[in-house]
């Protein structure tokens, strides 16, 4: 009854072998230690049905029912070394399958995370660029975007202004032409006095000349001196007919400047002014835009550090596959373990009544014991998170 009771134990831990490899990928440790003390439960299980047999050797030879109990254990020992011999082929298939398959996927993250690291500096590079020449565009010369607003809108008011002061004006210089025109026409005046008076002399002259000529002799001098009167009377008419024409084209000139004048001093200024406010409400939105600009740029540059330090941290998050595949590599040496305490169960299956065998068996089950102890306390990777700790780099 103790043997089946055993037997039965045995067979529930080999449930649970098969139970536990299922979990292997995501549990590899907790997997590793469930195997280890499964297997010293099955040793140790063994080990006892075994004691129990030598000891009643004697008695198992006498009747052929105990023949067969000694029998079946021995089968049982050797489903059990088959069953390990299975699920170790199975273990160590698993472990290289999921190295192999998290280096590969690692190194596609990793080429992708370099990759990402090369755009994001980059892209950094961009942005401090487009905030330095948005911020300082030719400071040598003060032509910063911002300066050049202001600037804008101070020669914008200074051209209205001059518009203005120029509609001003043009109003006092027609003031001015009406002026001359009204004093040439008193020069118009004054000669018509001048052509006045050198008909009268012209006059005069040709009476004088007539009574020179009634009177004779006596009167010769006196019709030369007439004469030259006349003469003179007949030239000052000439110069101010000559006077009359120059000052009548120098009428038609201010006539037609005033007309000029006038044309600009009755321009509308109200179109003027309209498209003047038009453009500050434009150089008013670029002001803004600007500095909404600056803004959003600082954001960005305030923003790329975080970027690389996300990404900085997924490259070195990826040092999981070290952890991991420094982890699995730790398992194939009590997978070695178990490949020996195969090879021994399979030397008891055979030697079943041999008592130096069992008890080498037992010593090197609590040899193994200790060592995995050891070697579990010695582990190159020991952390149970991804923040920082010690792991053992190829």
């Amino acid at each position: 009854m103790q043997i089946k009771s055993k037997l039965l134990a045995v067979a529930a831990v080999l449930i649970g072998l098969v139970l536990i490899n299922e979990l292997f990928i995501s549990a590899a440790i907790v997997t590793t230690v469930l195997l280890i003390f499964a297997l010293v439960l099955t040793v140790w299980l063994a080990w006892q049905a075994s004691q129990e047999t030598s000891s009643d050797t004697s008695l198992a030879y006498d009747t052929p029912s105990e023949t067969i109990s000694i029998n079946q254990d021995a089968e049982l020992i050797g489903d059990i070394r088959r069953l390990m011999e299975h699920e170790l082929i199975i273990f160590e298939n698993e472990i290289n399958r999921t190295c192999d398959l998290v280096r590969e996927a690692v190194g596609g993250i990793s080429s992708s995370f370099k990759e990402l690291q090369g755009f994001s500096s980059e892209q950094h590079s961009m942005f401090e660029e487009l905030i330095t020449n948005t911020r300082s565009i030719g400071d040598d010369n003060d032509t910063s975007l911002q300066s050049f607003v202001e600037n804008s809108n101070n020669t914008l008011d200074e051209f209205v202004n001059v518009i203005v002061n120029t509609s001003k004006k043009s109003l006092e210089t027609m003031s001015f032409t009406d002026e001359m025109v009204t004093q040439f026409d008193k020069i118009f005046n004054l000669l018509s006095q001048v052509e006045s008076l050198a008909d009268q002399t012209n006059l005069l002259a040709l009476n004088a000349a007539i009574e020179a000529a009634r009177a004779g002799d006596a009167g010769r001098g006196f019709a030369v001196v007439a004469n030259e009167v006349r003469s003179l009377s007949l030239s000052s008419t000439d110069l101010n007919e000559d006077i009359r024409q120059e000052i009548r084209s120098s009428k038609e000139v201010i006539e037609k400047l005033r007309s000029s004048v006038k044309s600009i001093a009755s321009a509308d200024l109200t179109s003027t002014l309209k498209e003047k406010e038009q453009v500050g409400v434009m150089m008013n939105y670029v002001s803004k835009l600007n500095d909404l600009t600056n803004r959003k740029l600082t954001f960005l540059n305030d923003m790329m550090p975080r970027i690389d330090n996300a990404v900085a941290t997924g490259v070195r998050t990826l040092q999981f596959e070290d952890l991991t595949y420094q982890t699995l590599d730790s398992l194939k040496e009590n997978l070695a373990n178990l490949g020996e305490i195969k090879d021994d169960l399979y030397a008891l299956e055979h030697n079943q009544d041999d008592q130096a065998a069992l008890t080498h068996f037992k010593t090197k089950c609590q040899q193994m014991l200790q060592q995995s102890a050891r070697s579990d306390q010695t582990r190159s990777v020991t952390q149970t998170s991804m923040d920082e700790g010690e792991v053992e780099l190829f």
